[in-house]
């Protein structure tokens, strides 16, 4: 399963620290697989440490929509962050 290769190296490249790479390859594994929830949330994470946090919390809504339980304390921390 391709989108899961793709997921897996983005795990990998963030914890590498490239987020670019990771992006890159968590974009991949949701254009394969545009229902792929746990790239999604990933995903917010990397953009989270990028100080993205639209971005993030735009993401962290679509995991959740499709079944992943987010952290609350993420969400708050997330949505207080977007705001400001």
């Amino acid at each position: 399963h391709y989108a899961l290769a793709y997921y897996n190296r983005g795990k990998i490249y963030d914890k590498l620290g490239d987020p670019a790479k990771a992006l890159s390859d968590y974009n991949k594994a949701i254009e394969i697989n545009p229902k792929y929830a746990r790239a999604y949330y990933n995903r917010a994470i990397v953009y989270n440490e990028l100080k993205e946090y639209d971005k993030a919390l735009a993401d962290v809504h679509r995991a959740e929509e499709l079944g992943v339980v987010v952290n609350p304390e993420f969400l708050s921390a997330l949505g207080k962050a977007a705001v400001l």
